[in-house]
């Protein structure tokens, strides 16, 4: 039998693990491919892939990709000779009867490793398993001391060439402690952990292997602190350029956790994904949320300030959050500083209990995937656009970041920052494409000097740009400055990092910038001697 694992994943740098899982559990006698596409393929090359020479053709299916699949799905039923087809994976454990309609013969409901093959066998009444004339009201549950038996779906021979260029997804634990209305993990009942020796072995080969990016996909990472601790250390021991991501659920954070990470481990080595998702009371309440908001926020900012990359999420359409209670929650996490601030649209999810009750709550989403939600009782349709603006600007303009110190100055004066930051994602959003950077900004310079002079919002954006750069920036606005001055400047700059004076007026270079909410004059260094590590401040500036 020769059976084809198959999905399109969100990038090149993405790689499926359910499917690699799959393979390494597979039966001696089957001849099993792995071929992953991107979202952005043509449906035209991925049939030709898909030719008749497969017996079966198993899909990986997310909210992300399911629409393509379906596609798929609806010409390989409409061919003489038609593969077996089986779909799998989030997007479909909870919409079988769907999927079954659209042309695949088999769904598997939940952990699908041994229930696939199991169904490949022609064992259709098996847990999680679902055909026209059977369908399974269980979701499949897989005993992880199996998986840990089988071959490595980690380090497969068929990866290893492209290993440094992708991330490696790795699992340490499954299920979720919590029960967030909104999240499809809630819906499973238990956490089960890999064993710690089979951690251990794990990290050994990620130290011995060429792997640059490690993203865990556990739900909660810290849930068992000492386990965690053990990983943390093990992972910052390696001797050599790794980054890895955890996701945490920081008000169960361990202090033991917390003063590693902010004290003890590389801050180069680790990023933290934290799910914020409202500070709103009631409406953490309604979802089944139970956050400390003053630890979530302390842990943020002390993390942040430690100089680790944190990663936090808000959730916009929650039930009982309005728009001025959503901009509440983005000002509080705003104002703590993570590096990232990612603003998410509700989705209603089929299978969660937030789906069950978006009708009685009168929450308008789509009815197919991503499920997004338009309007709530509390958010009209214009706000949720305005939502959808604001998020553009934060991925285009802060997150990268180009902009942060701009609009963290608009905030420190008082105005409403999260309104304009909605009125420039609007600009950007009309933009042509493809646009350039500097197209981006200008709409970011539009945008704010409807509050400040251009001088002001130039010297903000130049400070971002100046600090990010590692060959001598363009200098994308007027800067006057007289020569006295300027020999001052590098005079200071050549004191402070005991450089000599000549190779600050040769090779130094110069632009208004914000320091403190102030105006002051920023001088960098860009040469192979001194490279990213000389970047002077005048200490005398203009108080905004």
């Amino acid at each position: 039998m020769n059976i084809l694992l198959t999905t399109c994943n969100a990038s090149y740098i993405h790689k499926n693990l359910a499917l690699r899982w799959l393979y390494v559990m597979r039966p001696p006698e089957v001849l099993v491919t792995i071929k992953e596409f991107t979202i952005n393929d043509e449906i035209q090359r991925m049939l030709s892939i898909m030719d008749e020479s497969w017996d079966v053709i198993a899909f990986s299916v997310y909210i992300w990709n399911g629409e393509i699949i379906r596609q798929l799905i609806e010409i390989l039923s409409a061919r003489d000779k038609k593969p077996l087809i089986v779909v799998g994976g989030p997007e479909v454990t909870y919409t079988a009867e769907r999927w079954l309609e659209i042309g695949a013969d088999i769904v598997i409901r939940g952990e699908g490793e041994e229930a696939f093959w199991q169904a490949i066998k022609g064992n259709t009444t098996f847990d999680g398993v679902c055909t026209k004339n059977h369908f399974s009201s269980n979701v499949a549950i897989m005993d992880l001391m199996k998986l840990e038996k089988a071959e490595s779906p980690y380090f497969l021979n068929f990866d290893l060439p492209a290993i440094e260029k992708q991330y490696l997804y790795v699992e340490s634990s499954r299920g979720c402690a919590y029960e967030c209305t909104y999240c499809l993990s809630s819906i499973e009942k238990g956490l089960r952990t890999f064993s710690e020796s089979y951690m251990n072995e794990l990290i050994d080969t990620i130290e011995k292997s060429a792997v640059r990016q490690v993203k865990f996909l556990d739900r909660t990472f810290n849930l068992f602190p000492d386990r965690a601790l053990k990983i943390a250390k093990s992972l910052n021991s390696i001797k050599r350029e790794l980054i890895v991501q955890f996701e945490c659920e920081v008000t169960s954070l361990s202090k033991s956790l917390e003063d590693y990470f902010a004290l003890e481990a590389d801050k180069e080595r680790f990023r933290f994904e934290i799910g914020v998702q409202s500070f709103y009371p009631p409406t953490l309440q309604a979802v089944k949320r139970y956050q400390n908001n003053e630890q979530v926020k302390r842990i943020i900012q002390r993390w942040s300030d430690a100089g680790l990359t944190v990663h936090a999420d808000l959730i916009a359409g929650l039930p009982y959050e309005g728009l001025v209670q959503f901009k509440n929650s983005f000002i509080q996490l705003f104002r703590i500083r993570p590096q990232e601030i990612q603003v998410g649209i509700l989705k209603c999810l089929p299978g969660t209990l937030l789906s069950a009750q978006a009708q009685a709550m009168k929450i308008d989403f789509q009815k197919t995937a991503p499920y997004t939600v338009k309007r709530t009782p509390w958010l009209s349709a214009v706000e949720m656009a305005d939502i959808h603006a604001l998020a553009l600007c934060m991925d285009k303009t802060y997150n990268l970041p180009r902009a942060k110190t701009c609009w963290h100055l608009l905030d420190a004066l008082g105005y409403d920052v999260a309104s304009l930051m909605a009125d420039c994602g609007k600009k950007i959003a009309q933009l042509d494409h493809p646009y350039q950077l500097k197209d981006v900004m200008d709409s970011v310079v539009d945008t704010a000097t409807s509050c400040l002079s251009l001088r002001v919002v130039s010297a903000a954006i130049m400070t971002d740009i100046a600090r990010l750069s590692k060959v001598t920036p363009q200098r994308w606005f007027e800067f006057d400055l007289n020569d006295e001055v300027r020999q001052k400047i590098y005079h200071q700059a050549s004191l402070q990092y005991n450089i000599p004076y000549d190779v600050f007026r040769r090779k130094g270079w110069m632009h208004y910038a914000i320091q403190n909410n102030a105006l002051c004059v920023q001088c960098w260094l860009y040469t192979p001697q001194y490279h990213g590590n000389y970047g002077y401040y005048t200490c005398e500036g203009e108080r905004l």
